[in-house]
């Protein structure tokens, strides 16, 4: 409807390709529309997307070599029978000065009336009134179904992104929360005394999660403050065994990140540097900021000969390799390196 209004427009008010009034213009342009619009929509609906589309080659040219031949011999007819009597009409009472066109184009149209109804040079002549709105319509229909496709295509992908980051958050959380629950069952099961400090440190890591981790974005130094607690957390757990440093440069202010990026490769060096036949755990946390670039670098103590093959303890790191390539394609660098130590190195491109 848009497209029609437009065309009308532009063919009564700029073109004015017939003299008179607004409304004898328009009445002359409303003649002619059926015709155009119907040779439009078989163009698209026909031609293009039942045999162009489908690849229907042979019937295309068939059927395209009849459309021209049907719509030259109506637009004829038309012409002849109702836009000429009209321009007669109009030309009857033509007066010098009264139009904004002279009658050079209305006494053409007469003597094209003049050589009889079916001259084959006047039918194809008067079909270039025909091809431009042909084309642009069909060119406006497409635009307008491709900018739809593109706009559906984006909200497919954006809705699949959201489920998959969902789902990954979902298994990221219960993951966490076994391996922490199984260190308190441990804790009490020996009746220590540490239990309800571990008990309150566990409250508040699952509130972080709670209320920051369905965040698409958090502070940075939420993050941090979040492995620093769960760092206590495990201290306790692991008391003189645990040797570790934690150091973080740079400014993190104004810095964020997603969040429960860094929780797993953290919770992977406690799961497996903590193995029962390592007496001295040790792990490094070294984190630096420059400008917007964040470089993460952990790393920790394995057992010598002891393999570890616990899938469910790799669940939270290949997690986090789904996160970052959904969450920053193109602007993160990920390594690990399992020799005589476990070394994750993480390059990433902060918000």
């Amino acid at each position: 409807m848009l497209f029609w209004l437009v065309y009308l427009v532009i063919r009564v008010e700029i073109i004015q390709l017939y003299p008179g009034s607004f409304l004898h213009r328009l009445g002359m342009e409303l003649i002619e529309l059926p015709l155009k619009a119907a040779a439009l929509y078989f163009v698209i609906y026909v031609l293009i997307r039942k045999l162009l589309l489908q690849k229907k080659h042979g019937k295309f040219f068939v059927v395209f070599f009849l459309f021209i031949l049907v719509t030259m011999v109506l637009n004829r007819l038309e012409d002849y029978y109702i836009t000429y009597p009209l321009i007669e009409e109009s030309i009857a009472k033509y007066q010098p000065g009264s139009f904004n066109l002279d009658a050079t184009f209305l006494r053409n149209s007469i003597t094209r009336h003049e050589v009889g109804l079916w001259n084959f040079s006047a039918a194809f002549l008067n079909l270039i009134y025909i091809y431009p709105v042909v084309g642009l319509g069909a060119a406006a229909y497409f635009t307008k179904g491709w900018f739809e496709s593109n706009l559906k295509h984006e909200q497919v992908q954006k809705e699949k992104f959201q489920a998959e980051l969902k789902l990954l958050k979902d298994q990221l959380h219960p993951h966490f929360l076994f391996n922490t629950l199984n260190n308190i069952y441990s804790l009490s099961q020996a009746q220590s005394q540490k239990t309800p400090d571990m008990i309150l440190r566990l409250s508040h890591l699952l509130g972080f999660m709670l209320h920051d981790g369905s965040a698409s974005l958090i502070p940075l130094a939420k993050e941090l403050q979040a492995l620093k607690d769960y760092i206590e957390l495990e201290r306790l757990r692991l008391g003189d065994r645990l040797q570790l440093t934690f150091e973080a440069s740079g400014d993190v202010d104004g810095k964020c990140i997603a969040p429960i990026i860094l929780f797993p490769f953290l919770e992977n060096c406690f799961k497996h540097g903590s193995h029962k036949t390592i007496e001295q755990v040790w792990i490094s946390f070294n984190l630096t900021i420059n400008e917007n670039v964040m470089i993460v670098q952990i790393e920790n103590s394995i057992p010598d000969k002891v393999a570890v093959t616990d899938k469910q303890s790799r669940v939270g790191l290949a997690n986090v390799k789904q996160r970052l390539q959904l969450l920053y394609p193109g602007k993160h660098e990920l390594t690990i390196h399992e020799e005589e130590t476990y070394l994750v190195k993480l390059k990433l491109i902060l918000s």
